[in-house]
């Protein structure tokens, strides 16, 4: 997710209580941003350097698969190297 992703599903969701709001809440987070400096709160992780690497990186881990909020500057790289279809 970009910065912008990241302030406004915090602001929604910190804080709040329930299944689905837990389940983000615990979740890990990674941005992919030039201006953001660590650290970052609500278990976020700044992903620095070559981006596609870190997550061809992040997949490689074991257990659940990664989920991408909002559509941007990452969504094209990460289809110029994971292109659909």
């Amino acid at each position: 997710m970009g910065p912008e992703d990241l302030r406004t599903l915090r602001q929604g969701l910190a804080g709040q209580e329930g299944k689905d709001a837990d389940r983000i809440n615990s979740m890990p987070k990674y941005v992919a941003s030039r201006t953001m400096k660590e650290p970052l709160q609500w278990n976020a992780t700044l992903i620095k350097g070559d981006v596609a690497e870190e997550i061809r990186q992040l997949k490689q881990k074991p257990g659940k698969g990664l989920l991408q909020y909002g559509v941007g500057e990452l969504t094209h790289t990460m289809l110029q190297v994971w292109p659909c279809g």
